[in-house]
């Protein structure tokens, strides 16, 4: 087990913390410039027919040139967000000793790693809004958008993926040895104020869920589910696997009659042939106080829940119960019940 003083271990790649800075800077100004480059082009293709030129030129002229600034402005916008995201991961917090992590209440997001490069994409056009929209989109990645929904719950931290040269944009990483993690990792679930996990077949991802049961109240437990009923079904196969497995172990711990979470099946969507695109956060999973699962599926067919924003706000009011709780745990709802039927 990785000592609380001790230097952790630093990623491959080094960090360059002016050229960090550099790239934001150049970053937001290439979403500036572009921003209003589309704009106008946009503008311009409205009015095509209808303006007066005073150079004289003809209107297809005038359709390509607004086409060509939507374009470049486009471009150009679409590179600021990248070059910002690259920037921040050259300003982004390493943490460099354990000790680091409990000086402050924090949030502990475990994932299957094989899901951080999925986790670090921006949001993308959606094809049922409008052709301004891309110059609204998010410079947030996945993980920073996570990030900030939990973050009335603390500074979230994360166990880094082993050989990535920068950290990615999201949570705080802090990197461990590949043969001496899972004693660290056990502690930190056990003094986070909440524990956010990826739900994955991955062995890693499933030994962290058994863990967590055993060693946290569920309350202090979230299951975000971003893959599809597929992958899910995996997940709640292998889990119930090791359930199974350790379950006499689990039980002289916590007695007897003790009962492990029996997962829900994935809800169906409300009117699946409405369905253009789905969200990235299909749900997310919260315990009653005897471990019974809730599945929370966010639908994108349900009526008044097709944007982003529609989803934010829905998550947030799932979320405010399990707030009120870990602030006042002797007042407030138990969240998580009642469970869905599986």
């Amino acid at each position: 087990m990785t000592e609380p003083g001790a230097e952790l271990v630093v990623p491959q790649g080094q960090q360059h913390r002016l050229w960090g800075r550099t790239l934001v800077v150049v970053g937001w100004t290439l979403r500036i410039v572009g921003t209003l480059a589309g704009l106008i082009g946009i503008q311009r293709g409205r009015t095509a027919g209808t303006a007066q030129d005073p150079w004289g030129t003809p209107y297809w002229g005038r359709v390509l040139m607004a086409a060509g600034l939507f374009v470049v402005g486009s471009l150009l916008f679409l590179a600021g967000r990248f070059l910002a995201a690259r920037g921040r991961q050259h300003v982004a917090h390493i943490i460099r000793t354990l000790d680091e992590i409990g000086r402050k209440p924090f949030v502990l997001y475990l994932r299957p790693f094989a899901d951080d490069p999925v986790r670090a994409r921006m949001p993308s056009p959606d094809p049922n809004s409008s052709i301004g929209s891309v110059f609204r989109l998010s410079g947030r990645t996945q993980e920073e958008t996570l990030r900030r929904l939990f973050r009335p719950f603390g500074v979230m931290v994360a166990i880094g993926r082993p050989g990535e040269r920068l950290p990615l944009p999201g949570a705080l990483r802090a990197y461990l040895p590949l043969d001496d993690w899972q004693d660290t990792v056990a502690r930190l679930i056990a003094q986070a104020r909440l524990v956010v996990l990826g739900a994955g077949p991955g062995p890693g991802t499933i030994w962290e869920l058994v863990e967590a049961v055993r060693a946290i109240p569920p309350a202090r437990l979230v299951l975000i589910v971003h893959h599809d009923e597929a992958v899910y079904e995996q997940f709640r196969r292998a889990a119930a696997a090791e359930f199974a497995a350790r379950l006499p172990r689990l039980r002289q711990e916590k007695g007897p009659g003790w009962k492990p979470p029996v997962f829900p099946a994935y809800p169906p969507l409300t009117r699946p042939e409405r369905l253009t695109s789905d969200y990235v956060l299909k749900g997310m999973i919260c315990f009653g106080p005897g471990w019974e699962p809730r599945f929370i599926r966010f639908d994108p067919t349900a009526p008044r829940r097709r944007s982003r924003a529609a989803l934010a706000k829905e998550v947030n009011r799932s979320l405010e119960p399990l707030l009120r709780y870990l602030k006042e745990p002797g007042t407030a709802p138990v969240p998580g019940s009642p469970p869905n039927a599986a």
